[in-house]
């Protein structure tokens, strides 16, 4: 019973792991876009 749980918690941790990294691969390049889409803007009324 107990190495049922042990291999659970470590499927649920591997399984919360890949999605955060999911999830941060999706994020980057909306950030580096955002970014890079602003800074333009921002020097145009600035100016």
């Amino acid at each position: 019973m107990d190495m049922h749980w042990i291999a659970s918690a470590a499927v649920l941790l591997v399984m919360a792991v890949l999605s955060a990294y999911r999830e941060a691969l999706k994020n980057e390049p909306i950030r580096s876009g955002l970014e890079r889409g602003s800074v333009p803007y921002i020097e145009e009324f600035e100016s």
